[in-house]
C-alpha cells in the first residue's frame, strides 16, 4: 500500500502462536525512494497443513483456478480475505490490523527453502547461482545477497585467481550456513523460542562446519 494511506511507525514485527506479521518499507513505483512515494509492504505468515482443504480453497483464484504456490495481487477471492480479516480482529493487535484492513489487493505467497548439493554440472559449462542453487526462507533477506556473492567469485575463477572446485565450495557453504539460519528465524517467530532450538543448534554446527573449511581451504573471498 502506499506510505502514505499507512504510517506503520516503529511497528515492525509481530510474533503471536503460530503466526507473525513483518511491515517494511520499500520502493515505490519505478524503484522510487523519494517520500511519499515509497510502499508498505505487511508480511503475515500463517500455517496451514500442506494437503489440508483450507490450504487448498485458499489458493484457488476468483476465476476457481487452483494455483500451486501463489495467488497474485488482485486474484485472491473475497470471501477469503474476508475470512482472513475477521481473523485479524479476532487476533492481531491494533496497529498491524489497522495496517491489514487498508490492503485493497492482498496476494499469497506460499513459502519454502531448497538447496542443491552442488553448484556447477558438466565441467563447470552448466553453474547454479543465486535462488536457483539456494533458496533461503524470506526473513534471512539475502537472496539478492547470494546471487551478487556468487557471480563475484565467479569473476575471479575468470581471473584466475580461484578455481572452479573453490569456488563451489565456496558457494556452498555460503549458501548452507544461510539456508540454516533462515530456517532457524523463521522457526524462532513463527513457533517462538522452544521450537527454535534445534534450528539454532543445527546452524552453529554450519557455522562450525565453515569456519572449519576455511581453516583447512583457506579463504580467496
Amino acid at each position: 500500500m502506499p506510505r502514505e494511506e499507512a504510517d506503520p511507525g516503529h511497528t515492525t514485527i509481530w510474533m503471536g502462536s503460530h503466526t507473525h506479521c513483518v511491515v517494511y518499507v520499500i520502493p515505490g513505483h519505478g524503484g522510487s525512494l523519494t517520500p511519499g512515494e515509497r510502499m508498505v509492504n505487511l508480511c503475515w505468515y500463517c500455517n496451514y497443513p500442506e494437503d489440508s482443504q483450507e490450504l487448498g480453497n485458499i489458493l484457488t483464484d476468483a476465476s476457481n483456478h487452483r494455483h500451486r504456490n501463489t495467488i497474485a495481487a488482485g486474484k485472491l477471492r473475497d470471501e477469503v480475505w474476508q475470512k482472513q480479516k475477521k481473523y485479524v480482529l479476532d487476533t492481531l493487535p491494533a496497529p498491524f490490523a489497522e495496517l491489514i484492513s487498508k490492503i485493497n489487493q492482498p496476494f499469497v505467497q506460499t513459502i519454502s527453502d531448497a538447496i542443491s548439493p552442488q553448484a556447477s554440472f558438466f565441467d563447470g559449462k552448466l553453474l547454479l547461482v543465486g535462488d536457483a542453487l539456494t533458496l533461503f526462507r524470506p526473513h534471512a533477506a539475502l537472496g539478492t545477497d547470494q546471487a551478487a556473492m556468487n557471480c563475484l567469485a565467479l569473476e575471479k575463477v575468470l581471473r584466475g585467481e580461484m578455481d572452479m572446485a573453490e569456488w563451489e565450495r565456496e558457494v556452498l557453504v555460503y549458501g548452507y550456513t544461510t539456508w540454516r539460519s533462515s530456517r532457524a528465524m523463521g522457526a524462532f517467530y513463527q513457533f517462538g523460542p522452544l521450537q527454535w532450538i534445534p534450528s539454532a543448534l543445527q546452524v552453529l554446527v554450519a557455522l562450525a562446519g565453515q569456519r572449519m573449511s576455511k581453516l583447512w581451504y583457506g579463504s580467496k573471498l
